[in-house]
């Protein structure tokens, strides 16, 4: 898939379940909001995802995906957004 999205600087780190890993990824802030704007979807960089994500979009340097079931449940539940 395209994303569309132009490229901007909004840092982003990313963790990784057996270590750290840091890695820039570009996008604006409204792209960015836009993504967050649903309450499971997060931008990602490729190959952090979980097997049960939905993937939504894919770029180049980023994916966006939707967690689902249990974990898509409570990540909407914490979301300061949706407060």
């Amino acid at each position: 898939m395209k994303s569309g999205l132009a490229v901007s600087a909004l840092p982003a780190s990313v963790s990784a379940r057996t270590s750290v890993a840091v890695r820039i990824i570009s996008l604006r802030r409204e792209e960015y909001e836009a993504v967050r704007a649903h309450p499971k979807r997060f931008v990602m960089v490729p190959g952090h995802q979980e097997a049960d994500d939905r993937l939504v979009l894919e770029a180049a340097d980023f994916i966006v995906i939707e967690k689902r079931g249990k974990e898509g449940d409570l990540v909407a539940a914490r979301d300061p957004r949706s407060a």
